[in-house]
């Protein structure tokens, strides 16, 4: 029997480079965006996997529970939807507006996860994959941005711990700077909004072609192996860690390597 897979912003760079990169005999894929139109042109992408398509608001956990109800066997939850949302000083944005940014990046990733951890946990197995972004440093001018991220980031090591006894693991990945409609947003709204130097970047990625998407198609077609199951509560860079050559799986494991820590010296001190 297929496994089943539901993707979240399957629609965007990142979303099309998973799905170019699973092993799609082996899955059934679950395809979720916002505009139908751009989830029909996911079919060319697709050769050996059967799919669907569900076009629900990601905000609605209504919407989220009844999939689940009739999806009781899902295997792996892959949360790529996000934006950078409202861009500028914190006390410049709308609040309504931050607000709502967050929910989209946060809550858009919890409520299918809320929805299919019962489930997960009662087959003694899934794969929950969450995008952490650039949550582990201060982001100016990215406040709601950075904020949904961070939380992520803790969440996943939280999660990972509730759930490692039922077979199903947890992780984050930190795809790089990827040239998708996150530059394009940084770039149409100028060095005023994002800064100067934050801008020029974008510029010179622009340039270069930024982080291979196809890194983290690779990275999550790990996760989602045999070898996969013993990674759990990590945030990978899909760019730098090459996890799926890694040899030494179970003690990379079991150390605070990838995880969210305050900085001490190798004494446990904070005293420096």
């Amino acid at each position: 029997m297929k496994k089943k897979i539901v993707l979240t912003g399957s629609t965007g760079v990142l979303g099309k480079a998973i799905i170019e990169n699973l092993d799609q005999a082996d899955h059934h894929l679950i395809l979720h965006g916002r505009n139908e139109e751009k989830l029909a042109s996911l079919k060319s992408l697709i050769n050996n996997a059967s799919f669907e398509v569900i076009s629900f608001d990601i905000l609605s956990q209504n919407a989220w529970d009844e999939f689940a109800e009739n999806n009781t066997d899902m295997f792996a939850l892959i949360c790529c939807a996000g934006s950078y949302g409202n861009i500028g000083n914190f006390e410049e944005v709308n609040l309504k507006d931050w607000k709502h940014d967050f929910e989209v990046n946060f809550y858009g990733t919890i409520n299918p996860i809320h929805s299919f951890l019962p489930y997960m946990k009662a087959n003694k197995s899934g794969r929950i994959i969450l995008f952490s972004g650039g949550g582990q440093k201060d982001l100016p001018n990215f406040s709601s941005y950075i904020s949904s991220k961070g939380a992520i980031w803790r969440l996943t090591e939280t999660l990972a711990s509730e759930c490692k006894e039922f077979g199903v693991t947890v992780n984050a990945i930190a795809p790089g700077a990827i040239n998708s409609k996150f530059l394009t947003d940084v770039l149409e709204a100028g060095p005023e909004k994002v800064g100067e130097q934050f801008y020029n970047n974008a510029l010179k990625q622009k340039e270069n072609g930024g982080s291979p998407p196809e890194k983290t198609g690779e990275c999550i077609k790990f996760l989602l192996s045999n070898n996969g199951s013993i990674v759990n509560g990590k945030t990978i860079s899909s760019i730098w860690d090459e996890i799926d050559t890694r040899s030494d799986l179970e003690s990379f494991n079991n150390n605070d390597i990838f995880t969210y820590k305050r900085v001490i010296d190798f004494n446990g001190s904070t005293k420096f």
